[in-house]
């Protein structure tokens, strides 16, 4: 299961963040759809260019904006 996401943090009902098993359905469905996969290679190019090199990024997308973490 390369690259399959197992757990995830969601808030919960007080304002806490929660460490949470994905269900099996939804580690196997597409996740993000083909805008924001344009807008990540985007920012990922972006940033390889300055950079002068790849990089291994974390990010995390709250709608259509993506954030680096």
């Amino acid at each position: 299961e390369n690259g399959r996401q197992h757990f995830e943090f969601v808030c919960s009902p007080d304002g806490n963040l929660v460490h949470e098993e994905i269900p099996v359905h939804r580690r196997e469905a597409q996740n993000i759809n083909d805008v924001q996969i344009r807008e990540l290679a985007r920012v990922g190019t972006k940033i390889e260019q300055s950079s002068g090199c790849s990089q291994q990024l974390r990010w995390a997308m709250v709608k259509d904006q993506v954030f680096l973490v």
